[in-house]
């Protein structure tokens, strides 16, 4: 019998555990987690400082390539603000540091059981029994860590959402037109995209590149092709959408 299951290995699954362990190490915490580290995540990659104050305070720290971010910028309607913010966070490609992180739970002998699938939830007066591709888990509590889409919320019987965003991302070296490299931009001068485009600096095998893309909410109304638009956006910083893998 387990105290509490995480569904969900990503940070906030991983997150919960550590803290939990940190606060109540006797509990039985175990995590279930689909796929196998590493796995990728398509996601800018920004992690804010009170994260990693969070993590210090439980003696974490996560070993994993980084780009040190201090300062946030904005563009809207012509218009560019820069806000400079020492340490504000940082840049990280999930494909490592969702496995570092990992890395940390375990080895504070917190369970992670990856490549296990959840396929059906029963919830009795003293316990949750959870069917997995690895075979039956009975605990306490659950808590759902994979996202609002997840099989958690399905399984426990709440609404079904509506996905109402959709977002495209690839890699790129820099451009002439890129601010500085401690700097996260949030791009909404494109009024047909409805949402925002970005560039994130980053590091993918040592090499440094930006990580870009477009995040766009979908309301009903027909407002282009999302990678049409993108190419757009790159296409003034001198860049080919053609030559670079899209996620």
């Amino acid at each position: 019998m387990l105290d509490i299951l995480i569904i969900g290995g990503g940070p906030a699954g991983i997150s919960t555990a550590l803290h939990l362990h940190a606060v109540a190490p006797h509990l039985r915490v175990a995590v279930v987690e689909k796929a196998h580290y590493p796995r990728d995540k398509i996601c800018a990659g920004g992690i804010g400082a009170r994260a990693f104050r969070l993590f210090e305070r439980i003696g974490v720290e996560v070993d994993c390539p980084c780009v040190p971010i201090d300062a946030v910028a904005l563009r809207i309607t012509g218009h560019e603000l820069i806000v400079r913010v020492p340490q504000c966070g940082a840049v990280v490609r999930r494909l490592l540091f969702d496995h570092a992180f990992a890395k940390v739970a375990m080895a504070r002998g917190i369970e992670i059981r990856q490549g296990c699938e959840v396929r059906g939830m029963t919830v009795g007066d003293r316990a949750v029994r959870v069917e997995t591709s690895q075979g039956t888990l009975e605990t306490r509590a659950v808590i759902g860590a994979d996202g609002v889409g997840g099989v958690t919320r399905r399984l426990a019987g709440f609404v079904r959402p509506t996905l109402r965003a959709q977002v495209v991302e690839l890699d790129t070296p820099g451009s002439s037109k890129d601010l500085p490299r401690d700097t996260v931009v949030f791009d909404f001068v494109e009024r047909s995209l409805r949402g925002y485009a970005w560039d994130f600096p980053t590091v993918v095998d040592g090499e440094p590149l930006m990580c870009r893309g477009a995040y766009v909410l979908h309301d009903g109304e027909a407002r282009g092709d999302v990678r049409t638009q993108l190419a757009s956006y790159l296409a003034a910083r001198g860049l080919d959408i053609a030559s670079y893998k899209v996620k």
